[in-house]
């Protein structure tokens, strides 16, 4: 039996198939999990930097140009001698200042003054009241020029003549000479007047004027006034000439009934007339005359004075006797104050400030503070306004309304041409409590 299970085994170890058996259990610490292969996400492409947003530009006022001087015939050593300006009581009428004013001229020119022919200032002054500039080849403006006007424009740098009437005590005529480019150039030639109420006493009185040291007052002229309070009213006259007793007030101030349809229409303007008038030997107006130096002043308003004037009665006296007064067309008081900034553009920036614009965009502003802006009027040649761009704190929604109905205001101004070598006018707007 042994012999048989060896047999066996040798014919199995000699090439027998084995049988099948289950494989070893494997060593758990050398057992590897495979891990699953990691999914690659796709690299975004770098952003580029975001951009800055643009800055916000703050405008810029932009320069102030230099006024220029327009070109004359006449060398600025000449002497120009200014309209005629009278100081209350004295009352003269524009042909009686105008021969004055001639007689002084030829004073000056006797004395030894180069002066510039007074009929060559009244040709420039009467056609730059039809608007023209006979200086710069008859060029026609938006608005007519004042005396002020004129001599803003063509002499300002000038030596000039101011001649004036006046009675402090008593009653001098004078002409003083001055230069602006010489501050301490100051003469001045006087003559005593007896008979104030008398032109031609004041006539003889210009044509022997002498060296004298008293002072000078007055300027680019007309009749001197004063500002007065708001509300259409009459001053109490003041009269000259041999007048029995002082002209009775009472008929003056009932004068309010009889011109209330004299008022501006625009209730913002105020401007005050000069009345003046002449009283003949039987009590009657035999003469009236008013002048404003107010750019928006109508010339019917004026008439419309004198129609009443012309119908007032005094006591009957001796002749000569004259008297003057203030009317007083008031309107609201702007809380705005406008300045210039350009050397030599005064009389170009009072026609603004005498618009109504203020008046009427003041209703728009809430804020109690002060504040300043800067306008800049863009000027067309002949003076019409083609733009107005404001700067400064217009930060709030009242002040943006205020500064809208700026632009629209100003835009439909109207000046007297641009001033020479500038066609951006520079103003500063003073906003008060």
């Amino acid at each position: 039996m042994a012999r048989a299970l060896a047999a066996i085994g040798m014919v199995c170890l000699a090439g027998c198939r084995s049988s099948p058996s289950l494989p070893p259990e494997p060593d758990p610490a050398s057992v590897r999990i495979p891990l699953p292969e990691p999914t690659l996400e796709p690299v975004p492409e770098p952003r580029p930097p975001p951009e800055r947003e643009p800055a916000v530009e703050v405008p810029t006022v932009p320069p102030a140009q230099q006024r220029t001087r327009a070109d004359t015939p006449y060398p600025r050593e000449t002497v120009v001698v200014l309209p005629m300006a009278t100081m209350s009581p004295v009352v003269l009428f524009a042909d009686e200042r105008a021969t004055i004013r001639r007689r002084a001229a030829r004073r000056l020119a006797k004395l030894g003054y180069d002066v510039v022919p007074i009929a060559e200032l009244e040709r420039i002054e009467a056609a730059a009241m039809s608007r023209e500039l006979v200086l710069e080849d008859d060029a026609i403006c938006r608005r007519r020029l004042s005396s002020a006007d004129v001599y803003a424009r063509y002499f300002s740098q000038h030596r000039t003549a101011s001649v004036g009437a006046a009675c402090f005590g008593g009653c001098d005529l004078t002409i003083s000479v001055e230069d602006p480019r010489d501050p301490d150039l100051l003469e001045t030639y006087a003559a005593e007047v007896e008979r104030a109420w008398d032109p031609g006493e004041w006539k003889r009185a210009a044509g022997r004027a002498s060296k004298t040291n008293i002072g000078t007052w007055g300027g680019v002229g007309g009749m001197v006034s004063s500002s007065h309070p708001p509300t259409i009213m009459f001053t109490a006259p003041e009269h000259i000439g041999p007048w029995e007793q002082s002209p009775d007030p009472a008929p003056i101030y009932g004068l309010e009934l009889a011109t209330e349809s004299c008022g501006h229409p625009d209730p913002n303007v105020s401007l005050t007339w000069t009345i003046a008038l002449d009283v003949g030997p039987a009590g009657d107006v035999r003469r009236c005359e008013v002048a404003t130096e107010h750019s928006r002043a109508r010339d019917s308003d004026g008439a419309c004075l004198c129609d009443a004037a012309n119908a007032l009665e005094f006591p009957a006296g001796k002749p000569g006797r004259r008297l003057r007064v203030d009317g007083i067309d008031s309107g609201a008081l702007p809380r705005t104050v406008v300045r210039s900034v350009q050397l030599g553009t005064e009389p170009w920036v009072r026609r603004v400030e005498e618009s109504s614009a203020m008046a009427r965009c003041e209703p728009e502003l809430e804020r109690a503070d002060l504040f300043e802006v800067t306008a800049v009027l863009s000027l067309a040649p002949e003076g019409s306004v083609t733009s107005v761009e404001l700067f400064g704190p217009i930060d709030d929604a009242p002040t943006m309304r205020w500064a809208r109905c700026l632009v629209q205001e100003w835009g439909s101004l109207e000046l007297p041409c641009a001033p020479p070598g500038i066609d951006q006018l520079h103003v500063t707007v003073d906003v008060r409590r």
